[in-house]
């Protein structure tokens, strides 16, 4: 049936699906120390569940750090907490559902609680850091949980508030807590915030960090060292 229908939708005047570029494993060097960032629960298990079991069961160092708790998502409050309109309080008890979900897929994967961090953003609201709420005089506050600082116990710094600065300054704490030695940083998520205001400075990670997109491991007993591009 495929066989007889293209060639009626090329005579149609229908264009052909475009081919999809090849994608370039990913190559790691022998022992790395990987940091991953998630923005979400079930992000580091669906994009990089694989690799992560791998380079632990190798006995390589992986650290986890999710960027919020995912509590933002509200067809998820309620689908599980059956609920047609969910409060605050609901959203709240999402995230503390989904960290404790987190915590438990980790071991799955085979990482130790130890090694995974929550520092409890906003979920939906990262991009308004950048654009309207960078300085820690004015804090966003979550349209979902109504928090404007993170709510979960657990969380890396409570005392954190929802805006850029405090964003920047946790991110790059994770950061260098981990570069000993060679660090590979892996971010789940391709997307360009915009509007960043001017004045800011970009982020200077320490020594080479290099942020490649993830991609599956290249099959090798001997992982070669990936050339800086």
């Amino acid at each position: 049936m495929v066989a007889l229908l293209l060639p009626l939708c090329v005579r149609a005047g229908v264009p052909p699906v475009p081919k999809v570029p090849a994608v370039q494993p990913l190559t790691l060097p022998a022992h790395p120390r990987v940091l991953v960032f998630a923005p979400h629960p079930d992000d580091e298990s669906l994009a990089a569940g694989g690799l992560i079991t791998r380079l632990v069961h190798a006995g390589d160092a992986v650290r986890v750090v999710f960027v919020t708790n995912g509590d933002g998502y509200p067809w998820a409050v309620r689908e599980d907490f059956h609920l047609s309109k969910p409060t605050d309080s609901d959203y709240l008890a999402l995230g503390e559902l989904r960290q404790h979900e987190a915590l438990a897929a980790a071991e799955r994967l085979g990482l130790a609680k130890r090694h995974v961090s929550f520092l409890g953003f906003p979920d939906g609201g990262l991009a308004e850091l950048w654009r309207a709420h960078w300085s820690r005089t004015h804090p966003y506050t979550s349209p979902y949980t109504k928090e404007d600082s993170p709510p979960y116990v657990g969380a890396v710094d409570p005392d954190l508030n929802y805006d850029g600065q405090d964003l920047t300054s946790v991110v790059r704490a994770a950061v260098r807590a981990r570069v000993v030695g060679q660090l590979r940083l892996l971010t789940l998520g391709t997307g360009r915030i915009r509007g960043r205001p001017r004045a800011v400075e970009p982020l200077r990670f320490p020594r080479a960090c290099s942020c490649p997109r993830l991609l599956p491991l290249r099959p090798s007993a001997q992982r070669p060292t990936r050339t800086p591009g």
